[in-house]
C-alpha cells in the first residue's frame, strides 16, 4: 500500500430516468442517492460523483457498505481488506411501482481511496 493508501474499486447500479425537462438519477444500493442533470449524460455523471463521495465517507466513518455494491478484485488483497467494510451490511429489496416511465439501468465502476 503507498503511503497515500489505495484505491478499492467497485461496481454501482444507477438509474437515470426523465424528470419534466431534465433526468433524474439514483442508485438503488445507496439510501437518499438522488440526483439530477439537464441531459441523461449530466444526470448519470452527478450519480457517480455522489456515489463515489457516498462509499468514501462510509469507509472513512467505518460504516458498512450495502451488499448491492459489488467489490471489484483489482489488485492481491484488496477485497479482503474491503470485506471489514461489509460486516453488517443488509440486502434491500428496490422495486419501481411506475413501469410506463422510461428509465435507463447503467452499471459503473467507481473506484475510492481508502486511507
Amino acid at each position: 500500500m503507498s503511503k497515500n493508501g489505495r484505491r478499492i474499486h467497485f461496481r454501482i447500479d444507477i438509474v437515470v430516468e426523465p424528470d419534466d425537462g431534465e433526468f433524474h438519477a439514483y442508485c438503488p444500493a445507496l439510501k437518499g442517492l438522488h440526483t439530477c442533470g439537464k441531459t441523461r449524460k449530466d444526470a448519470l455523471k452527478n450519480a457517480r460523483n455522489a456515489a463515489e463521495a457516498y462509499i468514501e465517507s462510509l469507509i472513512k466513518h467505518d460504516d458498512p457498505i450495502p451488499v448491492e455494491v459489488i467489490v471489484e478484485p483489482r489488485e492481491p488483497g484488496v477485497v479482503a481488506g474491503a470485506e471489514r467494510y461489509f460486516r453488517h451490511a443488509k440486502t434491500k429489496e428496490c422495486a419501481r411501482s411506475v413501469p410506463s416511465v422510461k428509465h435507463y439501468h447503467h452499471t459503473e465502476e467507481l473506484s475510492v481511496l481508502v486511507v
